[in-house]
């Protein structure tokens, strides 16, 4: 039983909860066709991750980079992926026209990282990623989504050479996504040995 308003809205939108309700719908049976319904309901997956996002965010009960992955490979629909990604269309138009007027900042670089995510251009994403890295506001974001772009082109050894490189670099507060960079690649754990006296 839910018992927040937060709680009782998210039941509602479920897709656990959704997904049956709208398979079994009579009139979504009488009025939809065959095909548009099967569509529909392969998109119930990606509904539960966008909200979760909008419920939540990032990090605990929110979405994390395995629900990213999962979203990349298992869809083929843009706009969802730039907000995941902390950016949107209106983001990705105004970062381009910023830049065709010979504007130079790793904010549009950090939009153009997310546009190259939403078009499943990898390689593209982690070198915006890369240009926005030295001056961005959180550089260490901006590494973490390097990485994974790294990932997600299937180029592991780049993927460790990058989490390696951001481990010895010093104290890194992007803990959960770290370490699930870390499994992925299967590198240890970097914060296993964080321990001391």
């Amino acid at each position: 039983m839910p018992t927040t308003a937060h709680d009782f809205f998210f039941a509602l939108s479920e897709p656990v909860v959704t997904r049956p309700r709208f398979a079994a719908s009579a009139l979504i049976r009488r009025l939809w066709p065959e095909a548009m319904r099967a569509g529909t309901l392969a998109r119930f997956e990606d509904e539960e991750i966008v909200n979760r996002f909008y419920w939540w965010g990032a990090g605990p009960g929110g979405i994390g980079l395995r629900d990213v992955e999962r979203f990349l490979r298992h869809s083929e629909v843009r706009t969802p992926v730039l907000w995941l990604l902390g950016s949107d269309d209106e983001q990705e138009r105004a970062a381009r026209r910023a830049l065709s007027g010979g504007v130079d900042e790793p904010l549009l670089y950090d939009a153009l990282g997310a546009s190259s995510f939403a078009d499943r251009n990898y390689a593209k994403a982690e070198s915006w990623y890369a240009r926005a890295q030295p001056g961005a506001p959180d550089p260490e974001r901006a590494a973490v989504w390097r990485t994974f772009a790294r990932v997600m082109s299937g180029d592991e050894t780049g993927a460790r050479a990058l989490l390696r490189e951001a481990v010895g670099s010093g104290p890194l507060r992007h803990r959960a996504s770290w370490q699930w960079l870390a499994q992925r690649v299967g590198e240890a754990d970097p914060f296993s040995a964080v321990s001391g006296p």
